[in-house]
């Protein structure tokens, strides 16, 4: 997946993660397992990136 340079916080803190559901939007029939992450792992994900901004 091509990384898009934006200055938004809210990308800079998820990147390129997602949960299921958008990334079901953005690559619909070739959706596989490694483009998304459970509600819990995703969570997780936006927690360790406001932990890293807030060092």
């Amino acid at each position: 997946m091509d990384k898009i340079n934006v200055t938004n916080p809210n990308i800079e803190i998820i990147g390129d993660k997602m949960t299921k559901d958008l990334a079901l939007m953005i690559h619909s029939d070739k959706l596989s397992r490694e483009h998304s992450l459970r509600t819990e792992d995703f969570l997780s994900a936006i927690n360790e990136g406001l932990k890293a901004k807030l060092q």
